[in-house]
């Protein structure tokens, strides 16, 4: 019994200094992985949104305009990829100014809730792209009638909204405490807020 005592007392201690320390997963090998991944996303995508401004043709069809929402999102992917401080650079950051900077670096930037976002809405892209290239391939009326331009740009609407609303608990969960390293940090959702963000 005293033995416990003992344990509790010096982990009372140490509790603070655990705290505010985070451990990050991976390495530096992890780090140039990201950083990789995030300039040859960058560049990569860059130049197929060039090749759609300057070939106005590629824009007049709906898999044109599907292969163009998602080189934009995976453009945006690695910038944010490099943003976020999760990723590449890490504790190495400069923290965001207290008040609602720091909330919105939190709930926007620090949560992640972009990047994977972002992935969400690249996923539900390419699953658009595979549909729509099945029905110009096995029923082409059927692919006059589904995917004008129009309907394919709703399409696109649809799936930005649905890949943001599917990581909006990330903006519930995540806050900025001043006085953490790092400061963004998560609380569990529970059922009162779960009831308030719906009613």
């Amino acid at each position: 019994m005293n033995y416990s005592l003992n344990t509790t007392l010096v982990l009372g201690n140490l509790t603070p200094s655990i705290i505010n320390r985070h451990n990050y997963l991976g390495g530096v090998v992890t780090q140039i992985l990201f950083g990789l991944i995030a300039i040859l996303s960058i560049i990569g995508n860059f130049f197929i949104i060039v090749l759609f401004l300057y070939s106005p043709r590629l824009k007049n069809y709906s898999h044109g305009i599907l292969i163009w929402n998602l080189a934009l999102v995976d453009m945006l992917t690695g910038i944010f990829i490099i943003a976020t401080p999760v990723h590449i650079i890490r504790q190495n950051y400069q923290h965001p100014p207290p008040g609602i900077g720091g909330t919105i670096f939190c709930k926007i930037i620090g949560s992640e809730m972009l990047t994977f976002s972002f992935g969400f809405i690249s996923m539900y892209t390419l699953a658009s792209l595979g549909v729509e290239r099945r029905y110009a391939v096995v029923k082409p009326n059927q692919h006059r009638k589904y995917f004008t331009n129009k309907k394919t740009k709703i399409i696109i609407v649809l799936v930005w909204i649905w890949g943001i609303a599917l990581n909006i608990t990330n903006v519930i969960q995540s806050y900025y405490d001043p006085f953490s390293t790092p400061p963004c940090r998560w609380r569990k959702l529970g059922n009162t807020e779960l009831n308030a963000f719906m009613n």
